[in-house]
């Protein structure tokens, strides 16, 4: 049977036992607690009011879903359902319902419920569907679907030992019998499972109150009947037959009058303890028992007895959390009591008197009843950050002899307890499949895998001047937040302070925003956490800095005023910057100019550095030095003084025009140009033979100066009397001009029936032609002898006359053609010229050359072209080079669809015959036609060799050759 148990789960996954499923609870005088966050909060917002029997129901998740306290069905909006009144339960049934899902469905749920005492209606179920309404769920049509009749206040349900369908029992009235229905995939059976087993429940009214429940594990069955000779029963319990038998009677142990006597129970998780509420609703007190199952005979058990409490209040119904705690309701008050841990013995069970505060709502006396198999166990998770290796462990005290985990992203695992990394954030649904013995069991747990935060790094905080001159100073830490946190979001993430990574791990000693160092560079870290999760974080660290700088002080400028000798100058402030780093770099500081110490220390833009003018001839000018990182300036001042400058006027060339005898040199007399060049002034004047050395004085040259070059550009120093640290200069040319050299070619060519021009490639300042014409090119039509002269004017005029010849382009006598063709590409063209002269020649107008043979040549068609050396045109022609497709494919897809020669349209008296590889004719192509298609009298020939036969009279030439049609 074990087998069969795994295969069921395996192929046919039902509703898995999630504690989150249990998240949810609606009980008493509008009161409720939720379990999602890992602990226990009170829910206000419910619209259910009974006095004990009720359920509710949460999905995978722990969303509510819906709740019902046997008359009414409320939705996860705590609105009635449609057709969700009037239910055959009654608030006063001491279990008056119990929601079980329909196995394989995702959307059915039946609410089974027992009416108060022994009425008529006994047990009934009605159907939930979850998929009407909008998604809120409604009752269906199948409301109040009797099963038996009459019954006690009891009912609870358990998982099958398949880990699919479910068992819901109940105990008839006036009867020692047990009747248990199966729910499958199909419904809920109709027919029940008697097992007459036990005590016998009837007599006086009362007797029919007390609770029953099954064992997480399915495996016993408790029940406790009130009133007159009150008594706990225990049963075994075959999860997979549903017979219950092996009665275990605890009698004479609790209250027995009238309004006495046991009325609630609870297993703990691990089965092994029963716990009872005893109570007296005539005195008002109460005691709670647990009972050790451990050896299951009445003497042992009694033995076992530990009173955990006992109360001047009504202690009634007992719930187990999806925590593994029971719940005690406390009748009418506002919390609920604990038992912390159930699976403890004796007093280490941890019984804590009014724990859970129901914010103003009261428990009565029951709390809701939920599937038992619930309970059975459940899933631990640690490390649920993105990126880390989650872990999963299954907390059971069944024996695990097996599992198959589902991490919600379609992966799996087989092992105990496995570690998974998931690829993406969000909410999963973990699910544990666990074989013990023959039976499955299911566990599930829904949680989130949350985003990990980044602490982005930040700069190191500076403060740019200690003001209290002590080294310490108050920084602002919250100035740092917006860059830590980067783009990531402010609502999912926060940031807080530390002075040490331990602190910071411990999330203990935060500090405030507003913080005083207690050390220069001290260190102060970061924690970036997720808010949902503060397991998920990121610790990074910066330090606090007080810091100065000091610019350094640039020396003062002095400076030569231009001409206009107005005391203001344009000048580069960069020049300057050097002085102002100090040896700092340029790559962590920046360096700015300002016009008074007020606008340094404001910072700004500041003067333009490449271009500024100064406004006075002793102008003060600020600098400021600003570290990038850190914002930190200091500032210095120097001066930029503006003395006169003399004026260099522009004297005029000197010329001398050379008679040929002497070499092209002559002398200069220099000091001639002084007075020119002073204009006036008091001074003196000097000459160089560069710009250089008239800017640094040196090499001056003699007043009567001969050249060494033809023509040479002559720099003059200009300096007052009165300052010699500033001059001006100026500039004028010493040439000897010398004779024209004449560039023109001696012979040109005339090309049939053109004209060509004849030109001077040489520039010159005038051209004279014997034609009349001067400019330095003519049109020439006629052969002949042409004269040229040319001129250059440099203060005097230098002529020289040259004569040119043009003649006539020789031309061929004739031009044959000689092609070889009908190959691919080994093709060749041979171009033969008659007469004298030489010839270039070319097939594509491009590239010509001496060589009248082109082979290798692709086929296609050409235009031979020959050229007299004079680049005259004297022969064109256009040729065609044949050849034949090896293969055609007539499938009318416009590629390949006919077969004829290449470029047979060029040669009209081309007769091609195509025959099969039978030599039967197939057909004669006209040049002109389109070519084969393919078919022979209509009809289209298969994939063959095809054979054909080209006379070619232009060349008295016969081709034989074949190809493939293909389809």
């Amino acid at each position: 049977m074990a087998l069969l148990c795994f295969f069921v789960v395996l192929f046919f996954p039902g509703f898995s036992n999630a504690q989150d499923q249990a998240a949810n609870w609606y009980f008493g005088f509008n009161a409720g607690v939720n379990f999602n966050d890992g602990g226990v909060n009170s829910l206000t917002d419910g619209a259910l009011s009974t006095n004990e029997g009720c359920s509710v129901i949460s999905n995978e998740k722990g969303e509510l879903l819906f709740y019902t306290n046997g008359v009414n069905v409320w939705d996860r909006n705590h609105n009635i359902m449609p057709n969700g009144n009037g239910l055959n339960g009654h608030p006063s049934s001491t279990q008056s319902a119990v929601i079980v899902p329909k196995p394989n469905s995702d959307t059915i749920y039946y609410i089974f419920t027992i009416i108060d005492f022994f009425k008529a209606e006994g047990l009934q179920y009605s159907e939930v569907d979850m998929s009407l309404n909008g998604g809120n769920g409604a009752v269906t049509s199948q409301k109040n679907v009797f099963l038996v009749a009459p019954g006690t206040e009891k009912i609870s349900a358990v998982q099958h030992s398949n880990g699919v369908d479910y068992w819901v029992t109940a105990h008839l009235w006036d009867s020692s019998s047990f009747a248990t229905f199966k729910i499958t995939a199909t419904g809920v059976e109709a027919t029940p499972l008697i097992s007459d087993v036990g005590s016998y429940h009837g007599g006086a009214g009362f007797n029919v109150i007390g609770c029953m429940k099954f064992s997480p594990n399915g495996k016993k069955l408790a029940v406790a009947k009130w009133s007159t000779n009150s008594f706990v029963e225990l049963f075994d319990f075959n999860k997979e037959t549903g017979v219950v038998s092996n009665p275990v009677l605890i009698d004479n142990f609790f209250g027995a009058d009238y309004l006495d006597g046991a009325y609630g129970l609870e297993f703990s998780t691990n089965s092994q303890y029963l716990y009872v509420s005893d109570l007296n609703q005539q005195y008002y007190t109460s005691e709670l028992h647990q009972l050790d199952l451990s050896v299951f005979t009445p003497s042992a058990i009694k033995a076992s007895n530990v009173v955990l409490a006992k109360e001047r209040r009504l202690i009634a119904g007992l719930q187990l959390g999806p925590d593994g705690k029971i719940y005690v309701s406390n009748t009418f008050s506002s919390y609920l009591s604990v038992i912390e841990a159930p699976n403890n013995k004796g007093l280490s069970s941890d019984y804590q008197y009014r724990t859970i505060n129901l914010s103003g709502r009261s428990a009565i006396f029951g709390l809701p009843s939920f599937i038992q198999s619930f309970f059975i166990g459940k899933i631990e998770v640690e490390n649920t950050c993105f990126n880390d290796a989650v872990a999963f462990d299954l907390i059971t005290s069944e024996s695990i002899d097996s599992v198959l985990w589902e991490f919600g992203d379609g992966t799996t695992s087989t092992l105990i307890k496995p570690e998974h990394t998931y690829a993406a954030v969000g909410d999963y649904l973990v699910k544990a499949i666990f074989k013990s013995g023959s039976c499955t069991y299911n566990v599930a747990k829904n949680f989130t895998i949350y985003d990990m935060p980044i602490a982005n790094a930040v700069t190191d905080y500076v403060f740019c001047e200690d003001i209290g001159n002590d080294g310490f100073e108050t920084f602002d830490l919250s100035s740092k937040t917006a860059d830590i946190m980067g783009a990531q979001s402010t609502t999912l993430f926060e940031v807080s302070y530390f002075e040490s990574f331990e602190d910071a791990t411990d999330g203990v000693n935060m500090l405030n925003s507003m913080y005083t160092n207690t050390s220069n560079a001290q260190d102060i870290y970061y924690k970036i956490s997720n808010t949902l999760s503060s397991d998920c974080y990121d610790i990074s660290s910066f330090k606090l800095i007080i810091e100065t700088e000091t610019a350094g002080t640039p020396i003062d400028l002095v400076l030569c005023d231009d001409v206009s000798n107005d005391g203001v100058e344009t000048l580069s402030l960069s020049q300057f910057d050097d002085e102002v780093l100090d040896g700092a770099s340029p790559t962590d500081y920046d360096v700015k100019y300002y016009e008074s110490q007020a606008e340094a220390d404001a910072g700004g833009p500041g003067l333009n550095t490449n271009v500024f003018t100064t406004s006075s001839s002793n102008q003060e000018l600020f600098a400021r030095l600003e570290n990038k990182a850190t914002d930190c300036f200091s500032t210095s001042s120097f001066n930029v003084i503006i003395n006169d400058t003399p004026t260099a006027y522009v004297a005029e060339d000197l010329f001398i025009c050379d008679d040929g005898s002497n070499g092209g040199k002559a002398f200069f007399t220099l000091g001639d140009q002084t007075a020119t060049i002073l204009n006036g002034q008091a001074g003196n004047v000097t000459y160089h033979k560069s710009q250089a050395e008239a800017e640094t004085k040196s090499n001056i040259l003699p007043e009567n100066y001969e050249n060494q070059s033809a023509t040479e550009e002559i720099f003059a120093r200009v300096e007052l009397s009165s300052n010699t640290e500033c001059y001006a200069l100026t500039s004028f040319f010493i040439r000897v001009s010398s004779q024209p050299i004449i560039d023109i070619d001696e012979v040109w060519y005339l090309c049939p029936g053109e004209s060509v021009q004849v030109y001077v490639s040489s520039m010159h300042d005038e051209y004279l032609w014997n034609t009349g014409e001067t400019s330095s090119g003519i049109m020439v039509d006629q052969a002949g002898d042409y004269t040229i002269t040319v001129s250059n004017i440099d203060n005097s005029r230098c002529s020289i006359t040259k004569t040119v010849r043009v003649v006539d382009a020789s031309l061929p006598l004739a031009v044959h053609i000689e092609i070889n063709d009908w190959t691919t590409n080994s093709n060749s063209v041979v171009i033969t010229t008659e007469g004298a002269g030489a010839f270039k020649y070319s097939i594509d107008g491009n590239i010509y050359t001496s060589s009248n043979i082109f082979d290798n040549l692709d086929a296609g068609d050409y235009t031979v072209y020959v050229t007299s050396e004079s680049d005259c045109m004297v022969y064109s022609e256009d040729i065609y080079l044949l050849n034949y497709p090896k293969y055609f494919t007539p499938n009318n897809d416009g590629y390949h669809d006919y077969w004829k020669i290449e470029f047979a349209e060029t040669e009209p008296d081309l007769e091609v015959h195509i025959f099969d590889r039978y030599g039967k004719l197939i057909i004669q192509l006209n040049p002109h036609s389109k070519g084969w298609d393919g078919t022979f009298n209509g009809r289209m020939l298969a994939t063959s060799d095809y054979w054909f036969v080209v006379n070619r009279p232009s060349k008295n030439r016969q081709y034989h050759g074949h190809f493939t049609l293909k389809r």
